[in-house]
């Protein structure tokens, strides 16, 4: 599962009413999209995590998806520390748990913790440097050469 994650996955934050007024609704999920004639290890995902849903995400392809807020709690986050990513993927993976963390903890989120979570977003994935993704990688002193 998390070979495959670290391959296929997606970890994501997302928020909505980001202004100066409203403080904002967030969603943590993890996502794993497939073409659909492999879609199978999708459900396979699905009863693995006995969470989250398969659905179709665009034409021809699937996606497996968690969004409950429990679920990534109880279900993802302690699969993936138990089990780490070893790809840049593990800094989104660390960045959805620092914001989980935050709600977990508070029962309202201030305007300052919405702003460092939106720094947090901006930061993952796509917004995340070539230099952060190169520097993590190294950092595993994991050789391809053989000995």
């Amino acid at each position: 599962v998390t070979g495959f994650t670290d391959a296929e996955g997606h970890f994501f934050v997302s928020l909505k009413n980001k202004n100066t007024k409203l403080l904002p609704n967030i969603t943590l999920g993890y996502k794993v999209s497939q073409k659909e004639d492999s879609g199978g290890v999708l459900y396979d995902l699905q009863r693995f995590f006995k969470c989250g849903r398969v659905v179709k995400e665009r034409e021809g392809y699937l996606k497996y998806e968690v969004t409950k807020f429990d679920d990534i709690i109880c279900k993802i986050i302690p699969h993936f520390k138990l089990f780490p990513l070893v790809t840049s993927k593990f800094l989104n993976f660390v960045d959805l748990e620092k914001v989980a963390e935050i709600l977990v903890n508070n029962k309202k989120i201030t305007l300052k913790e919405s702003d460092y979570i939106f720094n947090i977003i901006s930061n993952m994935n796509k917004g995340r440097t070539f230099e952060d993704k190169f520097h993590f990688t190294n950092s595993l002193n994991i050789s391809l050469k053989p000995e």
